[in-house]
């Protein structure tokens, strides 16, 4: 949004406060800031300043000549010197707006509030506000401006994105959509582009145009892996669930590696009862992945529902085996990340901070965790001083979903089914939907011989599991819409 000529020559015009100079003289200044010679430009506004010390004109052309010689520092002070003078002259607001703008500085945000008040409907600082205001993910905000920034954005890829990321947090899906679709008629190529707009139709319930609008990035030589589970959902919604399969195992082709569309073919034969097709997949996914528990977990779901229970507990505790950090909350795998795995070194920093917090419960929880990492390796007496860690956990904090689960496994470990059943309960008290502790209970169950109550908890592992997919689906399309930050570039400077 640098000044244009219009913007250069309407300072002579204005009438400032004070003005000493005269208007051939301000012409003149104007005149060679127009021929680009910035130089003999600022000898001019130098020589008439000390005549005319108070002319808010000639501190702004100043502030022009300056930015026009990348000076940007020296420039600020010279708009703000103007802006002194004449708190609202709007060639000031402009140039010092810009600058600060495009260094990504927030006193962009009072100036562009100023030079809107002078011009409520200047769309292109409307879309330097918006984008101020999406920086700091203020969307509400955001939203208002870019509803305002009309032509100036019609042709800005960021400033569309941002607009439409904006409207999807206020789940104005309807909206995002039609922003979106600006998008992608501006970059039709862009597969980010129609991704974002496929994942919004999505959400908005338009399955038929999800497989519209990425039909581009699914019928080539080589189609996208998520864009294809994207439309194997979108097929499933339309009930059209022969194709949805047949398009997430061309997902499953194209990104061999990746868990997820397996387990979203998990989820799919579950729901529909193709537990064989489903397994097979999952045998798969293991073959390529032999150390995923999510693959383990799912294939026992499966394989739970064709009464194969013994092989279904066998994954159960492979799945355990082979991530033991699956049932760890956030701190855990953080500290675990820290240590690199050195169980030594975690076992002394629990044991230091301890001293600090002697009734930290989930201290108590990670001393636990690593004291079972321990036993496994060298024996009980480590099993047993984890047992005592977590049973001292479970009495400070109740609630603590996590080391109920590390006493489960213990329990399980040790052969003590009736304290592995007692324990997985009372993490399904604090957390209901904790699907460790439901298949730690399912296993507990099967050993002790009351599988009569084990379907409904089979029921209620696919329910949660099936949400837990849905939600992380849900969370990876509206990733698509994460707030970054970007620069309008305005049609003066294209």
């Amino acid at each position: 949004m640098h000044l244009s000529a219009l913007a250069l020559l309407a300072l002579a015009a204005a009438v400032p406060v004070r003005a000493q100079a005269g208007t051939d003289v301000i012409h003149s200044i104007t005149a060679v800031l127009q021929e680009q010679q910035y130089e003999h430009a600022l000898q001019l506004i130098q020589g008439e300043l000390r005549h005319s010390p108070n002319d808010v004109r000639l501190w702004t052309l100043q502030g022009i000549a300056r930015s026009r010689l990348s000076n940007d520092s020296e420039a600020i002070i010279s708009f703000d010197h103007a802006l002194k003078l004449k708190r609202d002259y709007l060639p000031a607001l402009e140039g010092a707006a810009q600058i600060e703008y495009l260094a990504g500085s927030n006193r962009a945000i009072p100036l562009l509030e100023r030079l809107l008040l002078v011009r409520p409907d200047d769309q292109t600082a409307h879309a330097m506000r918006a984008a101020m205001a999406y920086k700091h993910r203020d969307c509400q905000s955001a939203t208002e401006h870019f509803s305002h920034a009309g032509a100036v954005i019609s042709s800005q890829a960021s400033a569309l994105d941002e607009y439409a990321a904006c409207l999807a947090m206020l789940k104005r899906r309807d909206e995002a959509i039609s922003v979106l679709q600006k998008l992608v008629a501006l970059k039709p190529a862009d597969p980010r582009a129609r991704m974002k707009l496929a994942a919004m139709e999505f959400m908005g319930q338009r399955a038929k145009d999800v497989i519209q609008t990425l039909r581009p990035l699914v019928e080539n030589e080589t189609p996208d892996p998520d864009a294809l589970d994207l439309v194997s959902a979108a097929y499933e919604v339309t009930g059209d669930t022969p194709q949805a399969l047949e398009t997430l195992r061309r997902a499953i082709v194209s990104a061999p590696r990746n868990v997820d569309y397996y387990l979203d073919f998990a989820d799919l034969s579950f729901a529909h009862s193709f537990f064989q097709n489903g397994i097979d997949m999952m045998n798969t996914g293991l073959s390529l992945l032999p150390n995923s528990a999510p693959l383990y977990v799912a294939r026992g779901v499966l394989l739970i529902q064709m009464a194969k229970y013994d092989q279904a507990e066998a994954d159960f505790e492979t799945a355990q085996r082979v991530d033991p950090n699956q049932a760890l909350g956030s701190a855990a795998k953080g500290l675990a990340e820290i240590q690199q795995n050195n169980l030594d070194q975690a076992l002394q920093t629990v044991k230091v901070q301890l001293r600090q917090k002697p009734n930290d419960a989930f201290l108590y929880y990670l001393l636990a965790e690593i004291l079972a990492r321990h036993g496994a390796l060298s024996g009980t007496s480590e099993v047993q001083q984890a047992i005592k860690a977590a049973l001292h956990a479970v009495q400070l904090n109740p609630d603590l979903s996590i080391a109920h689960n590390v006493l489960a496994r213990l329990y399980l470990n040790s052969g003590n089914v009736s304290l592995a059943i007692e324990q997985s309960r009372l993490a399904l008290r604090a957390d209901p939907s904790d699907q460790t502790a439901l298949y730690h209970l399912i296993l507990a169950l099967r050993r002790s011989e009351k599988g009569d109550q084990i379907p409904p908890l089979l029921k209620r592992l696919a329910a949660v599991r099936e949400h837990a997919a849905n939600e992380e689906a849900r969370y990876r399309r509206y990733g698509l819409f994460e707030p970054r930050q970007s620069v309008l570039v305005s049609s003066d400077e294209r």
